[in-house]
């Protein structure tokens, strides 16, 4: 429990420092930025990349990961889903409900807005 609320103070704080810097820095920022993006990309490839490596498959119990592998399918799905639901039924006006270019454009457009199981993690 001590280890969730450290790391939900850690993201608390996060944000106010991210909200605060822009303006604490000023014209400083856009050196700082991209040096913590950079930064921030090697962190999170070097997550991604040992998440891959402690990642193994006992492939004589194929069987037993169906159930993983629609679980992941549907985590992944559903968002794009719901959010594709939203944008044409809450977005658009009722008359373009039935227009397959609008589904096809939204599709595709909340493909990119809806989250992924990489970006939660």
């Amino acid at each position: 429990m001590r280890k969730v609320l450290s790391f939900s103070l850690f993201l608390m704080l996060g944000l106010i420092v991210s909200q605060m810097l822009p303006g604490t820095l000023g014209a400083g920022y856009a050196a700082f930025k991209k040096c913590s993006d950079t930064l921030l990309y090697i962190c999170l490839g070097f997550i991604m990349i040992n998440v891959g490596r402690e990642f193994e498959i006992d492939k004589t119990r194929w069987r037993s990961y169906t159930a993983d592998y629609f679980i992941a399918m549907a985590t992944a799905a559903l968002p794009w889903i719901l959010i594709v639901l939203y944008y044409v039924f809450a977005l658009l006006p009722p008359e373009l409900w039935t227009s397959g270019e609008a589904w096809k454009e939204n599709l595709l457009l909340s493909r990119f807005a809806a989250p992924t199981s990489a970006g939660i993690l």
